[in-house]
């Protein structure tokens, strides 16, 4: 590829990261993309295709939930992408509500691979290549359930704690090589996942503003990063 930006997003076929994918074509970038379903995946590929004819776009579905199809993804990216990769957005995440003690069995190990492994799995696959790519950024779709727990998620809430810690870390190894690493922790926004809740939409950030938040970070001087922003509606959490 020889885009100005080579950008991957995962968890992008609904919300905040197809939002993202959007925002990253508007800016130029060439986007490869991933979610479970691919009927979202080609919906969103079409729209692309549409609007921005003389970009490239790539998608392919896998479940980052499970180690073999991380490193199927991760196999993927290196081959679409080439000798670098600029911005990688780890959007990936499930959300299953309950307390930890009464949770069914297995709910709280589907969380931790999903929201939490997946991000750990396809960043280490993709080391060299995140090495060698001098002024890259990695993003981290956190939540205000990173550093506050919350009756009724407790297991999320241990899951994006986790994830959070992942993105701290990774930021120190990350640092020598020029490498930023930045973790967004948004409070509710409108997603499918709320459509029943009975807030009005209002209530909630759009993914758009998320996905702003994201592309504004990246286009910070090469001597600056955002390290982790905190991103609340405006009337408070629901």
């Amino acid at each position: 590829m020889s885009h100005k930006c080579i950008a991957v997003v995962t968890g992008a076929g609904r919300g905040i990261g197809r939002a993202v994918v959007h925002r990253l074509a508007q800016g130029g970038c060439s986007v490869l993309f991933t979610a479970r379903t691919n009927s979202e995946l080609q919906s969103l590929l079409n729209e692309l295709e549409s609007q921005f004819p003389s970009q490239h776009f790539s998608c392919a579905p896998f479940d980052l939930g499970k180690r073999e199809e991380a490193a199927r993804c991760a196999d993927w990216i290196r081959k679409e992408a080439g000798e670098r990769l600029d911005l990688l957005v780890h959007n990936a995440g499930l959300f299953l509500p309950g307390p930890l003690l009464d949770e069914p069995d297995g709910q709280f190990l589907s969380l931790l691979e999903v929201n939490v492994l997946s991000a750990y799995y396809l960043t280490r696959g993709l080391t060299d290549l995140i090495k060698m790519s001098t002024g890259a950024q990695l993003f981290f779709m956190c939540s205000t359930a990173s550093i506050k727990a919350y009756p009724a998620g407790g297991a999320y809430a241990v899951s994006k704690h986790a994830l959070l810690g992942l993105a701290r870390s990774l930021r120190q190894e990350l640092m020598p090589y020029r490498v930023g690493v930045t973790a967004i922790l948004p409070g509710p926004t409108y997603t499918s996942s709320w459509a029943e809740s009975g807030f009005p939409e209002d209530r909630f950030m759009r993914p758009a503003d998320i996905a702003e938040l994201i592309w504004t970070s990246w286009k910070l001087g090469p001597g600056s990063i955002v390290e982790e922003l905190l991103v609340r509606p405006i009337l408070g959490d629901i």
